[in-house]
């Protein structure tokens, strides 16, 4: 895959204005792609969690709005990939904010997310456009998006498909399925200066799209 990408970034700079380009690309195109590959930790994750919720709703005509909190655990169940930041078992404190706009035609939530393991956080927000929330036998799935954190999860970001059923009015569980990609930043700035159309054309390839 790396020797199909450089040979067709190669005739793409070959065949434009910019011979010079072509040149410094030859010098040493390898290490740098090499070196942008190495920073990356890729692999996939699933996991599930626990809830208790505390909601307030405020109904205007056909339309209900509902604000609160959400807290529990989470537990990665599977964990694939080289060098995964993510192990079987690992456990996670989850704390969450709910908004959401319900009427009879649609359905509109948006919750941010803490996931903490001992000192490392990372950052993630649910986002759906069906189902209930609150009661029992409510619920739908959606999208989950990390973008970042702390610690080991800095430059953690991932999209999964989950989703969440409410057992009882305020207790609910979740089941998600993700992709992830981590970045060293620091090595990543010194590649993209050293060839800024290889870089971007690579990461244009690379984009994951979880099962």
């Amino acid at each position: 895959m790396e020797k199909f990408l450089m040979e067709k970034f190669l005739r793409k700079i070959n065949s434009s204005a910019h011979p010079w380009l072509a040149i410094a690309t030859l010098a040493a195109p390898v290490s740098v792609f090499a070196q942008t590959m190495h920073d990356q930790t890729m692999g996939k994750f699933t996991m599930v969690g626990s809830f208790t919720s505390s909601y307030t709703q405020v109904k205007q005509g056909d339309i209900t709005f509902t604000g609160g909190s959400l807290a529990g655990s989470s537990t990665i169940t599977t964990a694939s990939g080289q060098e995964s930041l993510f192990s079987e078992g690992q456990d996670f404190l989850m704390s969450c904010v709910v908004f959401s706009e319900n009427s009879k035609d649609s359905t509109s939530l948006k919750a941010p997310c803490t996931f903490t393991e001992n000192d490392d956080q990372f950052f993630g927000t649910f986002l759906r456009e069906e189902g209930d929330l609150g009661s029992a036998n409510t619920g739908g799935m959606g999208i989950l998006q990390i973008d970042g954190g702390t610690g080991k999860y800095a430059n953690f970001t991932s999209s999964c498909s989950y989703e969440v059923n409410y057992l009882s009015e305020g207790v609910g569980d979740l089941t998600a399925e993700c992709g992830h990609e981590s970045h060293d930043h620091t090595q990543k700035s010194s590649a993209v200066d050293a060839q800024p159309e290889q870089f971007l054309q690579q990461q244009h390839q690379q984009i994951m799209i979880p099962r």
